[in-house]
């Protein structure tokens, strides 16, 4: 457990499906945080207001990149997991999750979601694919590089675990990876890490 936020107890307005919450819940376990999930019945939701909700002490916050770097710096572990030299990387990654959500999120929604239909389906699909054929792309030649992550760094960063599951879960969105031997592999590698931990529709490595 980290010692710098031992004393700080967070709660988490938490959605065992959502990709965002899983987000959080990884890089949570990742910096060793204490925290405390709970989950509101659908009808009691504020929409305007939807998980993840991370509260610590009537603080609220709201976006998971928000989540990561107010973790990071609490656990003085920013350099580490919000490197500041990768700023501007971080955020072409934050944004290239947000198209990852207007494609992916959208299709993986529609499909566990019987009431909600889609009359763009076929354009989506074709979003989301080229999408992570660029990720492919960028994994491929951070390989040539030697490197096993998004930036140029030892571990994992903010950027890897921020786009993680919305990748990992794209078979649930009708999307296949069998093409994607990089990302693949960059899913593996992530599956591996000691802080993994496992969802509905991605398992843990054993």
């Amino acid at each position: 457990m980290n010692s710098n936020i031992v004393s700080v107890h967070f709660k988490l307005a938490d959605d065992p499906l959502s990709t965002e919450c899983y987000s959080v819940r990884l890089i949570l376990e990742a910096l060793q945080v204490p925290y405390q999930s709970y989950y509101e019945p659908l009808d009691a939701l504020d929409l305007n207001i939807l998980p993840p909700l991370l509260s610590d002490r009537g603080l609220e916050h709201e976006s998971v990149d928000q989540f990561f770097s107010f973790l990071a710096i609490s656990a003085q572990l920013q350099q580490q997991w919000y490197p500041n030299i990768y700023l501007n990387d971080l955020k072409h990654w934050n944004q290239f999750n947000q198209s990852l959500k207007n494609n992916l999120g959208v299709l993986r929604k529609a499909a566990l979601d019987f009431g909600y239909f889609l009359d763009n389906e076929a354009f989506l699909i074709q979003e989301a694919e080229s999408k992570l054929n660029q990720l492919n792309d960028h994994l491929c030649l951070q390989t040539v590089l030697g490197q096993k992550w998004l930036l140029n760094t030892e571990q994992p960063t903010l950027a890897d675990l921020l786009i993680f599951p919305q990748v990992a879960l794209a078979s649930d969105a009708g999307v296949k990876l069998d093409n994607d031997l990089h990302i693949r592999r960059w899913i593996n590698r992530i599956r591996h890490l000691p802080y993994f931990i496992p969802m509905p529709g991605l398992l843990a490595v054993h």
